[in-house]
């Protein structure tokens, strides 16, 4: 505070004085708070102290303001205390992104197989509310979901849900093999469910099977399907070759033929009077 006095002398020269007092206030400490760092999409709430009147740069005139900014915001305040004083005070609120966590693996199996996903783009990750590894595997029993929580440096997070297909596998069967085989067949042909797989095994070439070239004894014929998703399906099948005897003449008696010989599985007998 100070003090300022005047003397005042007029035409006649009378003289009078006068003194006034002048209060100098100080400016009231308004105080918005300090910077702060948030997450897309986070509510922040900033509340002003220092004064009796507040008016925000958006034009509010509360104590407090909320807001959930999308981007780096500066928010300022004029507070005004009851001598009518006023000051300001600035915060920056800066908003960081969640992190964009990328997932890479397969997401379509066959049924039996294991699914392992990795996650990149954070800094720690939670896969199914428990499991914390970069590289999560299982062994899913059908079409399933799996949650993946992704949390970065600043501890913003991202919550992402990852669907996996599992397809079923057809069974495969070798069918309609006979019980056995004479080594002196050269040719059989060979069938499966579902068909369009392929067959292999001693004496197998394409779909056929050859008992000559095969030889004499138990002989396992494969059969590998793959179907359209890339799901794979096998059987086994036993080929049982015996040399089978032929027969040691043609003419039993006149006019009698016998044919072929040695023969496998159809026999001609013929006989001319």
């Amino acid at each position: 505070s100070q003090s300022y006095s005047v003397l005042v002398t007029d035409s006649n020269g009378c003289k009078n004085a006068d003194t006034i007092f002048v209060t100098v206030n100080e400016l009231p400490l308004v105080d918005a708070g300090q910077d702060l760092e948030i997450c897309q999409g986070d509510t922040v709430v900033i509340s002003a102290l220092g004064a009796d009147n507040y008016l925000w740069s958006s034009g509010q005139t509360q104590q407090s303001l909320t807001d959930v900014p999308v981007a780096t915001s500066s928010y300022s305040v004029t507070g005004t205390d009851s001598n009518g004083c006023r000051n300001t005070d600035e915060i920056v609120i800066t908003v960081n992104p969640e992190p964009s966590p990328v997932v890479s693996g397969n997401k379509e199996i066959c049924l039996g197989k294991n699914v392992e996903l990795t996650a990149t783009g954070a800094s720690i990750y939670i896969w199914n509310q428990s499991d914390t590894s970069t590289t999560f595997t299982d062994v899913p029993t059908g079409n399933t979901n799996y949650s993946l929580k992704a949390i970065d440096t600043n501890g913003c997070i991202a919550n992402m849900n990852i669907s996996i297909t599992v397809n079923d596998i057809y069974k495969s069967n070798i069918i309609d093999l006979d019980e056995y085989y004479c080594q002196s067949r050269v040719s059989v042909f060979l069938e499966a469910f579902p068909s369009g797989g392929m067959f292999s095994g001693n004496g197998v070439s394409g779909s056929n099977f050859n008992p000559n070239e095969a030889g004499a004894g138990t002989h396992t014929i494969y059969y590998v399907f793959t179907d359209i998703n890339g799901c794979v399906s096998e059987d086994t099948a036993l080929a049982e070759v015996i040399a089978c005897s032929g027969i040691g003449g043609n003419n039993f008696n006149a006019g009698l033929e016998v044919y072929p010989n040695p023969f496998s599985e159809t026999i001609i007998i013929e006989w001319n009077k």
